[in-house]
């Protein structure tokens, strides 16, 4: 009977799980194409020759060198796990026509960036999300991103549209990757952190707007306690659950 060393069976069950595969039907996969194909190495039948481009969305590792195909990309379209790409590995003659998977794109990018963008900008808390950052992106593959309308609604707006947004009409737009993220956010400001009044102020509708989102971005119970603790710190008054599904289906309805 074959046998592998443990350290490199611990490896390929996490890579397996990490592709969102099952690690026993991947080995069996493996091993028929192995069979099948005398003339092939398994490095070769796994799409990994170290030489060779990334022509799959789930052999895909950032910190790797290889570039990615086309096809990799259009790959993401679908796929059922979210993947950060390092833009240095995307050719300029590999980026995919296909709107939706350029998207998809703007949005693997922004994941990989997304850390670099937060340091470099200092902002308030590291997972805010700006539109900007969105736009810094797709000006990566879209060169006059900011001369088209249409561009800007399809790759900056859209892929806002993914994301948990709080539009502030005096301030830049804001996002998160997830519900728990903004309740991090709003949970980790307080008054007393900002000594401008006027930087306090905006944060506070951040807060007040945020909060809001958060409820009416998720029919699941998200912690309207949570919600309405970090709203307490600004002296906003609590949301309530009628006020919650008020506001999810009838946003304009209800304000401070």
């Amino acid at each position: 009977m074959v046998s592998a060393p443990e350290f490199l069976e611990e490896e390929f069950v996490e890579a397996a799980e990490t592709r969102g595969e099952d690690p026993e039907q991947a080995l069996q996969q493996l091993m028929l194409k192995y069979v099948q194909n005398e003339d092939a190495t398994a490095a070769e039948l796994l799409g990994e020759h170290p030489d060779g481009p990334v022509v799959s969305t789930g052999e895909y590792n950032p910190d790797d060198a290889r570039e990615l195909t086309r096809e990799a990309i259009e790959g993401l379209v679908g796929y059922p796990r979210e993947v950060k790409i390092d833009p240095s590995d995307v050719p300029d003659d590999e980026v995919p026509r296909d709107p939706d998977a350029k998207r998809e794109l703007v949005l693997a990018v922004l994941r990989h960036e997304h850390d670099r963008f937060a340091n470099e900008d200092e902002r308030v808390h590291p997972n805010v999300i700006r539109r900007g950052d969105v736009v810094r992106v797709a000006r990566m593959f879209l060169d006059d991103i900011n001369e088209s309308d249409h561009k800007r609604r399809e790759y900056v707006e859209k892929v806002m549209d993914r994301l948990l947004v709080s539009p502030n009409p005096e301030e830049e737009q804001r996002a998160f990757w997830t519900v728990e993220k903004a309740l991090e956010y709003i949970e980790s400001v307080r008054p007393d952190d900002f000594s401008d009044p006027h930087t306090a102020f905006i944060v506070e509708m951040d807060v007040a707007d945020i909060s809001k989102e958060i409820l009416a971005s998720s029919r699941d119970d998200v912690g309207v306690d949570r919600v309405n603790d970090a709203r307490s710190e600004w002296g906003l008054k609590p949301l309530d659950a009628a006020e919650w599904m008020v506001y999810r289906d009838f946003p304009e309805s209800t304000d401070e």
